[in-house]
């Protein structure tokens, strides 16, 4: 095991703040980006970049309630979020929705 280099912490910084970000999207939390600033140590234009990049690859939903930009995951956009249209209740076409469970 070696010890990491400053560079190098740099970098893992950076990826875990993008975890810590998915992460509590993921869980469901309705976010503002003051709330993101807040969370991850960060200035609102890295967290615009974090979430223009995050989008890239999860549905997001962006709402303006009381002048305030809140962002969460549209969960029934993602695998096992829900019944998406075209999913039946057969086992076979569940499990292809990610809907199925084998318990």
């Amino acid at each position: 095991m070696r010890i990491m280099a400053i560079s190098e912490l740099g970098r893992l910084t950076s990826i875990e703040r993008t975890a810590k970000l998915v992460a509590a999207l993921l869980a469901g939390r309705d976010l503002t980006r003051s709330d993101l600033t807040a969370l991850l140590g960060v200035r609102v234009a890295a967290i615009d970049r974090q979430l223009e990049a995050i989008g890239r690859h999860l549905p997001l939903v962006r709402e303006k309630r009381r002048g305030r930009i809140h962002v969460r995951v549209d969960r029934s956009r993602v695998a096992g979020g829900g019944d998406s249209p075209g999913c039946s209740k057969e086992p076979a076409t569940r499990r292809a929705c990610g809907t199925w469970s084998s318990t």
